[in-house]
Formats: C-alpha cells, sequence, structure tokens
C-alpha cells in the first residue's frame, strides 16, 4: 500500500476543516431557528401576552428591585423571553429610567448608554455611576440633565493590582491616576429643575473639585436631600464663596469615614448654604463635632426647625458635649446615636426620662444602630414620669436598639 503523500494529507486535511466549518454554520443556523420557535412558544403559552398594555407594564415594573444595582440583569432579562415581553418592555419607558453601572467600560458601552437613555423616553432619570465618569460618558449624562430626577456617584474602589507600566486594560479612562475628581467631565454645566437627591460617595485618594459641586447645586433649585459620604474637597468648599440658599433641602448627610485633609475640612459646607427648611441633618463626630464652630453656627440660625438629626461617634465619652449640642435642636422629634459610648447612653436615657425634661422637650423616637451586646439591659420605651397631678408631660418615646 502506498503511502499518502503530503500534499494529499494536506487535502484531506484541509476538505475535514471545510466540512467542519460547514457544520459549525448549519448549528449556528438550528440554534437561531430554535431560539426564535422558542420565542414563538413562548408567546403561546405566556398568560402576560394576553394582558392589556397598561396591566402587564406595570407587572414588569413591579419586577424592578428597591435598588437597582450594577449587576442587576432587569430590565435587559426581559428583551431576552420571548417577543411578547420585548414588545412590552420596549414599550414601557419607565422600565429604562432607572440604570447604574460601573466604570470604565469598555468601548462601545457609550452606544449602548445611548439607547438605554432613548428608551426611557421622557421619563424622570434615576442613575448611580461607580467609577469616574471619562468626557464621553459624561457628556450623556448631562445631556439629559434637564431629566434627572436622582444622581449617585461613587469614585469605587482603586484597583491595587493596576499599575502604570502596565497596557493591559482595554478601557477608555484612567482615571485611578487622578487626583482630582471633576464630576462635569468636559461637558458644560446645565441646569437640573427636576434634580431631587444627589448623593456622592468619594475615595481616600481622590478629592472632589469643589468648583463644579457648587455648580450643580447652584442649577438644581429642587434639590431636596444631599448626602455626601467620604468626600474630600480639592479646596475648602464655601470658601470666599457666594451664600447657596436652597429653600427646598429637606435632608443633609455629611459622614466620613475617613478623616479629611485639615485644609479641606467636612464641615466647611455649612457655612455657605442656606437650607431654612432642613429637617434631617447627619454628622460625623470625629471627635471635633460638638465643639466646631462651623456645626453650631450652622445649628445656631434661627431658621431651621430640624425634626431629625442624626449623629456617628463611636469616641467621644464626655456627656456634657453632646447635651451642648442638642440644646441647640429642641425642636428635634427624632435621634439617631451610632455607636455611641454605654455611659452615654445611660446618662442620656436617664435624662430624658426626667420630668420635666431637660432636654428634647419634643423627642419621640431614639434609635441605637449598635451592639447589642453593649446595651442588653436598656428598656425599650423610656416613659417620662409625671408632674404631681400624674398627667404626663408628653408621650413615651420609644427608643430602638438596631
Amino acid at each position: 500500500m502506498d503511502t499518502p503523500s503530503i500534499p494529499a494529507l494536506q487535502a484531506q486535511i484541509d476538505q475535514v476543516s471545510a466540512d467542519i466549518e460547514r457544520q459549525k454554520e448549519l448549528l449556528k443556523k438550528l440554534e437561531r431557528t430554535k431560539s426564535l420557535l422558542q420565542r414563538q412558544l413562548n408567546d403561546l403559552r405566556d398568560p402576560i401576552a394576553r394582558l392589556p398594555l397598561e396591566l402587564s407594564s406595570d407587572i414588569f415594573m413591579q419586577c424592578l428591585p428597591a435598588y437597582l444595582g450594577p449587576g442587576s440583569r432587569i430590565p435587559r432579562l426581559f428583551l431576552k423571553i420571548c417577543n411578547s415581553w420585548t414588545d412590552i418592555a420596549l414599550s414601557t419607558p419607565a422600565l429604562w429610567a432607572r440604570m447604574s453601572f460601573y466604570l470604565p467600560r469598555p468601548r462601545g458601552f457609550q452606544e449602548l448608554l445611548k439607547l438605554w437613555f432613548q428608551r426611557s423616553g421622557g421619563q424622570p432619570l434615576h442613575i448611580s455611576v461607580t467609577g469616574l465618569m471619562d468626557d464621553d460618558v459624561a457628556a450623556i449624562v448631562w445631556e439629559s440633565s434637564s431629566r434627572l430626577e436622582r444622581l449617585e456617584f461613587s469614585a469605587g474602589e482603586k484597583d491595587e493590582t493596576e499599575s502604570g507600566d502596565s497596557d493591559e486594560s482595554d478601557s477608555d479612562s484612567d482615571s485611578d491616576d487622578l487626583e482630582s475628581w471633576d464630576i462635569w467631565g468636559s461637558a458644560q454645566p446645565r441646569p437640573l429643575p427636576l434634580l431631587q437627591s444627589l448623593v456622592i460617595c468619594g475615595r481616600e485618594d481622590l478629592k472632589l473639585e469643589s468648583l463644579p459641586f457648587v455648580q450643580l447645586l447652584r442649577k438644581s433649585p429642587n434639590l431636596s436631600e444631599l448626602i455626601l459620604r467620604d468626600v474630600e474637597f480639592d479646596a475648602g468648599v464655601g470658601v470666599d464663596a457666594e451664600k447657596l440658599f436652597l429653600p427646598n433641602l429637606r435632608r443633609l448627610i455629611l459622614d466620613y469615614d475617613v478623616k479629611c485633609d485639615d485644609n479641606a475640612d467636612e464641615y466647611d459646607m455649612l457655612t455657605f448654604i442656606s437650607a431654612p427648611h432642613l429637617q434631617t441633618l447627619g454628622l460625623s463626630a470625629e471627635g471635633t463635632l460638638y465643639y466646631d464652630w462651623r456645626v453650631n453656627s450652622f445649628l445656631h440660625r434661627s431658621e431651621l426647625r430640624l425634626q431629625e438629626l442624626i449623629i456617628k461617634d463611636d469616641d467621644t465619652e464626655d456627656a456634657d458635649e453632646l447635651y451642648d449640642l442638642l440644646a441647640l435642636v429642641p425642636t428635634l422629634t427624632r435621634l439617631e446615636l451610632e455607636y455611641p459610648k454605654p455611659n452615654i447612653m445611660g446618662d442620656l436615657l436617664s435624662r430624658l426620662a426626667e420630668t420635666p425634661s431637660t432636654i428634647l422637650p419634643s423627642l419621640q423616637t431614639l434609635r441605637i444602630p449598635c451592639l447589642l451586646s453593649h446595651f442588653s439591659g436598656f428598656p425599650c420605651t423610656v416613659k417620662p414620669g409625671a408632674h404631681e397631678n400624674h398627667v404626663p408631660r408628653h408621650p413615651p418615646i420609644h427608643v430602638r436598639i438596631a
């Protein structure tokens, strides 16, 4: 038997390879046909397809999670079930009015983001961004500024595995190398007439540029909630700035787990904000809260009638410092103390039980997020005593230890 020649063997291999490719193409065609048939079958079986659009849209809306995280598959999952579900999802703009995503993303993400915005129609937008926006993404987001109702910006976590010598990344952004953070990017600031809630979470190695931040606040006349977590500014925010009037601000939270530089104090904002209708104020003590002149000056303003005060403090051991601060807000109905010292809590509960109460006469709720083992002996309700005629001066104060 003759040994096959090299050209003959190569020709056989080429023929088999061509057959394999044809079978692969046939398999892909069969997979597509199966998918189309499955979608048609799902259409016939699906009861939702027989419902009025208003009702089926409402059912889809109920499927949205309370918090739409960057990993959520809703509403994109609706596009993969059947033709009817795709039609319902694309006919329900409110499904696409909430979006959450991580940055940086591979090239081409901008087109997907534009498509998402288009699907949202004219609905008010809730957007959550984790990571620093490059100029292209920022331009797309701010182009719809007139529809933005809630914004959440988080600087995200710095990837410690990245180095300046690596060229393996395929992203459009090298934001982790930045020392400052401009939330506008290269976009021109535009009015945000619908913006009600703004949440910004910083990062220890980044500083938020204060001027663009102040511009954003000035262009948000209906802002009702402002939350800053671990945000350090590149310069003292409010220094030499015109007073910022926020007539609709109801909730202001300044939360810091990391210590800011002395040149960018977290309380500077209180010196230039005027919020006459503020109801909730949250502050981190960091050992300086109770005697900081900015805090005291802010609370001394006669127009403030705070209803809720949230204090994060696991350092202070002097109860008198706490009482001096609480004396500035006699209108409080709700007080939340995060991780207070046990001795402070014992003294505070005793004073609240006095009649007449020497502090916070209108207080109704005291919430204590803490370790239960620290306060296992405390009652859940502190009932103020009565005066000589045994008529209670105010309702019981409900204490919740969580």
